[in-house]
């Protein structure tokens, strides 16, 4: 009986508080500085939204900022402006080399900027693979076509002896036929 009183009372507690306990996070104080993961995750819902001159501006101030100072939150923001699909500087393999200096496992970051350099290193990956992927369903398509091609180059030609057969069989019926009118 002991056993269930304990848990009981662990759930059934907060119930008896007679003031409502709530967090206020640091949004809600106005005092809040943003992470790392916040402004990388900030910079890809407005990446989202971006023409080619916007996106343009932005790569190359964090290109300007990463051969300056060379810092982790410079280097995420370029990977992810090359992560981004459907642009002019999708380029999944510099990407990939932006986030080797962060080592595996990353080095000392916050959690979240972790998570954030695991999420991007795994993407970057991905797509490497998928671009890999492609390149090689190209390949194997280029070759089926070239030997489309072949086949059909073929079946023309022999189409055409085929025609050119018929044509000199017609001619020998026609020349049956008139040597048996005369």
């Amino acid at each position: 009986m002991k056993r269930l009183v304990l848990p009981m009372l662990f759930f059934l507690l907060p119930a008896c508080l007679p003031f409502e306990i709530r967090q206020i996070s640091p949004r809600q104080t106005g005092i809040h500085a943003k992470t790392a993961c916040e402004e990388i995750l900030q910079l890809a819902a407005d990446l989202r939204d971006m023409d080619d001159d916007d996106l343009e501006e932005v790569y190359r101030e964090s290109s300007a900022a990463v051969e300056e100072s060379d810092s982790d939150l410079d280097r995420l923001r370029l990977a992810l402006i090359h992560l981004t699909p459907e642009t002019k500087r999708y380029a999944p393999d510099k990407a990939t080399a932006l986030l080797q200096p962060f080592g595996e496992p990353p080095r000392q970051l916050d959690p979240q900027t972790t998570g954030m350099v695991l999420v991007l290193r795994d993407h970057a990956h991905a797509a490497l693979r998928l671009e890999e992927q492609l390149a090689a369903q190209k390949k194997t398509a280029s070759r089926e076509q070239t030997a489309l091609k072949e086949e059909l180059a073929k079946a023309r030609k022999k189409s055409n002896e085929m025609a050119r057969k018929l044509q000199e069989l017609l001619e020998i019926d026609q020349l049956l036929d008139e040597r048996q009118n005369n």
